[in-house]
């Protein structure tokens, strides 16, 4: 509510219409209600968070995933085709230690097929999200304080002071 509200009292009718008492106070004059011009939430009119904090999640998970298809190394390196003008600069002790290597389908060992096992692989999009969530909360939270900082400066602006 913008304005205070009273509950009048009400008066006793003596039905004989009786003038009234001379001696009396004066009735109170009807309250006038009073509003306050604001604007409410003024500061989201200003300032805007970019990226939004949706984007801003997708952008940090996606992050983890093309990370994890970065860490992917070479299954051995030096029987790699890519790799045989380095390998031929090298000793030849992987064709002693290791046996006939036919190239498989990809040429990278794959990480996530360790580590998908562990739960912080699996609850990773989630734990950021909560913390994520949590923080632009607060972010909201003191954004708030600029309110009445905007607002006078919205007055001003209004009166062209």
């Amino acid at each position: 509510m913008l304005a205070h509200l009273e509950i009048e009292t009400p008066q006793e009718e003596d039905g004989e219409g009786e003038a009234e008492d001379p001696n009396a106070a004066p009735e109170a004059a009807a309250a006038v209600p009073i509003f306050k011009s604001t604007v409410p939430n003024i500061e989201k009119f200003w300032l805007k968070m970019e990226p939004d904090e949706h984007s801003y999640i997708e952008v940090i998970i996606r992050t983890f995933a093309s990370g994890l298809d970065q860490i992917k190394q070479f299954e051995r390196w030096s029987k790699h085709s890519d790799l045989s003008p380095y390998a031929d600069a090298l000793e030849d002790w992987d064709d002693q230690v290791g046996d006939k290597w036919d190239e498989p389908d990809s040429p990278k060992l794959d990480p996530k097929e360790w580590i998908q096992a562990h739960s912080i692989y699996s609850e990773h999009p989630e734990i950021v999200r909560t913390i994520l969530v949590e923080a632009f909360g607060k972010l909201r939270k003191f954004v708030t304080n600029f309110q009445p900082l905007f607002e006078i400066y919205w007055r001003n602006k209004q009166f062209d002071i």
